[in-house]
């Protein structure tokens, strides 16, 4: 008999399905909410089944050994966007995808029991409504936030946070009739495509939200790391991972955090033609324009600082969208108001590099 697999095409559940077909297991294309369904009618014969689906089943299906899809903090891949802080949706419309499973069953509990909001109803995603939740290769794909929508809340972080524990979205579910010698195969497979027959490689920009020269900086050899699956190459079994993915992004709260006229202390790490760069706060960079390295007018950046200078500046200019802040020297040293500030702002040219 062919083992039928239901097949969620989700890059965090791609592992799973690493050495399935090599092995004769055939795979049912089948999204999150209707896994339970297809074992339930038979379609399918294991597949990964939302959490709360597992309960209801229990008399049908029964756990493949402990595989499941959990976090232990942050999910990265399962986002709630709003226009508003999620304390003020009550009685707002959220957008859901038809095919969300257990992260749609995670929101309606975090928001009625950790906020103690109650939406007016869970609404289509084509109706533009003020918030909605992304969840899968969707929520991977827009996990650097919405312009359009400021107020980003990862799901598996906003559950830890509340109950210290981690969160399982889904758990490895067969049917009860499925043969002995089929559920061994079925749980090899699943033990040899996440232990042994895959390779995963972290790139050093994917480790840390700081910039680093090498991976000793934050990594050794035998560290137990959780990450994220960001890509999947099946021709070579290789898996793209990524560390910072599930840690919070400094610059979701960058302008809350430094506003302009903040000032802030740093070290110069970088001297080029068109000005400095200096790295303050945690791990964070900002550009210092050669008109903003001193009172005075330079045309030579290393004749007002050097690398591994210590240096006090103000931040001048925020561009969130593509991850960069001008600080200013000059400003800090003739104690420039926010007026002042704004007419410095105008000749960086939107941050130029020249």
């Amino acid at each position: 008999m062919t083992i039928r697999v239901g097949h969620v095409s989700y890059l965090n559940h791609e592992p799973f399905y690493i050495d399935m077909e090599r092995r004769g297991i055939q795979l049912h294309n089948v999204v999150p909410s209707a896994i339970a369904a297809s074992l339930e009618n038979g379609e399918i014969d294991a597949g990964p089944m939302p959490i709360a689906d597992t309960f209801r089943l229990e008399g049908i299906c029964q756990p493949v050994a402990g595989f499941c899809l959990s976090v232990t903090n942050r999910s990265g891949s399962s986002f709630l966007f709003s226009k508003e802080p999620i304390s003020q949706l009550n009685r707002v419309p959220i957008g859901v995808a038809a095919e969300a499973g257990a992260s749609r069953d995670l929101l309606r509990v975090i928001l009625a029991f950790k906020y103690d909001v109650q939406p007016e109803a869970f609404v289509s995603l084509d109706d533009s409504p003020p918030a909605f939740l992304l969840t899968g290769n969707q929520a991977l794909r827009r996990r650097r936030g919405l312009r359009e929508y400021p107020n980003k809340y990862d799901l598996g972080e906003e559950w830890h946070t509340w109950t210290g524990l981690p969160f399982v979205f889904a758990r490895w579910m067969r049917r009860n009739d499925l043969s002995e010698k089929d559920a061994a195969l079925l749980e090899d497979t699943l033990y040899v495509g996440l232990e042994d027959g895959v390779d995963g490689l972290i790139h050093i920009s994917d480790l840390s939200w700081k910039k680093i020269k090498h991976p000793s900086e934050v990594l050794k050899k035998k560290d137990r790391i959780t990450s994220a699956v960001l890509s999947i190459d099946k021709d070579n079994c290789r898996i793209s991972l990524g560390v910072k993915q599930l840690q919070p992004d400094p610059w979701d709260d960058i302008a809350a955090n430094y506003p302009i006229g903040t000032e802030v202390s740093g070290k110069i790490i970088k001297v080029t033609g068109f000005g400095a760069f200096a790295e303050f706060g945690d791990g964070l960079e900002g550009l210092i324009h050669v008109s903003q390295l001193s009172s005075e007018k330079i045309s030579d950046p290393e004749s007002a600082v050097a690398v591994d200078d210590e240096i006090k500046a103000k931040v001048i200019k925020v561009d969130t969208t593509n991850k960069k802040i001008a600080l200013s020297i000059k400003a800090y040293k003739e104690n420039q108001d926010i007026s002042q500030i704004e007419k410095e702002q105008v000749g960086l040219d939107d941050f130029k590099e020249e």
